[in-house]
């Protein structure tokens, strides 16, 4: 009921649907927030990849953030005019009306019939629209940026998640390895043609450590407990935190 509430007013009330959807976001994810506050520090290159139209990106932008360079990712034409009238006011923000892949290919974007936060690179029940899009890879996209090093990474896909990790697969493998704070939905994985395991492994193989975000607390992920979650219903999905073993939690 209330998804539904707040998609009537996407359509109808873009204001009054910014307003309830923020403030829905800041009680919801409010263990996220302060995760990410957590490890944001000036000057830092941010990428918000799955940004909507936004929330995330405009508390990235400001506090400890507000000396970063924030680089958001976002496809859907609609969710980029809302996230450039949201974020305005940030000038350390930008806005790449991409979708992020493993390479340069344009792609099929599903559109939700339901939902504006729900948009998909997959085919999928409930998304009788499609939209070809362009599309990037981080590696490509830093060398085109300049951008020589990336800090801190919020990934929301869809499970579209290890396409995305095989296009930073040079980034990852670096000196300079980003914090990664990723949605794992592993309904989604599955729905996108990759797996579990797969998520896991391209995170592993470049030296990072998984936990399981629960709340306030971060559980520590092995490769062995990844079958356990490979079946789970639609309805389940985490955070996970991934960062370099170079580097403590």
């Amino acid at each position: 009921m209330l998804l539904k509430l707040g998609q009537w007013l996407y359509k109808r009330y873009p204001n009054l649907h910014k307003w309830f959807y923020f403030a829905y976001k800041r009680i919801l994810d409010r263990n996220l927030i302060n995760l990410l506050n957590h490890y944001i520090k000036p000057g830092f290159v941010i990428l918000d990849i799955g940004a909507n139209i936004g929330f995330f990106a405009c508390l990235l932008a400001k506090g400890k953030g507000s000396k970063s360079k924030i680089y958001a990712f976002e496809p859907d034409d609609e969710n980029c005019k809302r996230f450039r009238s949201n974020t305005q006011v940030y000038k350390n923000i930008t806005l790449i009306s991409k979708a992020l892949s493993s390479d340069n290919q344009p792609r099929q974007l599903y559109i939700s019939d339901l939902l504006n936060v729900d948009h998909r690179m997959y085919p999928s029940k409930d998304h009788s629209q499609t939209v070809l899009v362009p599309t990037t890879s981080i590696d490509t996209w830093m060398q085109e940026s300049g951008e020589n090093a990336i800090d801190l990474i919020k990934m929301d896909v869809q499970g579209y998640e290890v396409e995305v990790l095989l296009g930073m697969s040079a980034m990852l493998n670096s000196k300079h390895k980003p914090v990664i704070i990723s949605e794992f939905w592993p309904y989604g994985l599955k729905s996108a043609g990759s797996t579990c395991e797969q998520f896991f492994k391209l995170l592993h193989d470049a030296d990072y450590c998984i936990y399981l975000i629960q709340g306030k607390t971060h559980v520590f992920l092995t490769i062995e407990h990844v079958p356990s979650y490979s079946n789970l219903p639609e309805s389940m999905y985490f955070n996970i935190l991934a960062i370099p073993q170079s580097r403590g939690i």
